[in-house]
């Protein structure tokens, strides 16, 4: 525990820990939207919370406030002094956690390195698929010719040498 704790500072943490939470990423305030809103909602006998909607990604003009403004990046120290431990240990469990099949990889966006090296091998190999079949067509079309061709000149061939030894 910090020095400075109490409890008007723990609560500002778990405001700004819901603000990390749901506010910042689209996919979870869809999620708040969608389902827990209502679930809330019927939990305080049909009150709406402005302070948990805003905290949540939805912004009202009655919840607005300038306490916990929209941010990309939070420091475990500063801005979670209470809860920092557990954020960190949170974060590495969240990291350390690998998509094994290539659903979770096509969906896992934390590492963009990995993201794009898979966009890069779909887009790369299925040009490079497209080019050999393109390639293995080709090169039926060119030996059907060669082999039309070849049968022309055997039977051309054939005609003139009979019409020369006649």
């Amino acid at each position: 525990m910090p020095s400075n704790f109490s409890p008007s500072a723990l609560l500002a943490e778990v405001n700004l820990s819901y603000r990390l939470i749901f506010a910042d990423e689209k996919k979870a305030r869809n999620i708040y939207r969608r389902s827990e809103r209502s679930r809330v909602k019927a939990s305080l006998n049909g009150v709406k919370d402005p302070v948990l909607d805003f905290l949540c990604g939805i912004v009202s003009s009655s919840a607005k406030s300038t306490h916990y403004p929209y941010r990309t990046t939070y420091s475990a120290e500063t801005d979670f002094p209470i809860f920092a431990q557990r954020l960190i240990t949170l974060q590495d469990h969240i990291l350390s956690q690998n998509p094994s099949r290539i659903k979770l990889l096509w969906r896992d966006q934390r590492d963009p390195v990995r993201w794009y090296t898979l966009w890069g091998l779909i887009i790369f190999g299925s040009f490079g698929i497209l080019l050999g079949m393109i390639q293995i067509a080709l090169s039926g079309v060119q030996v059907r010719q060669a082999y039309a061709a070849l049968q022309s000149e055997d039977g051309a061939g054939n005609g003139k040498s009979a019409g020369v030894s006649a």
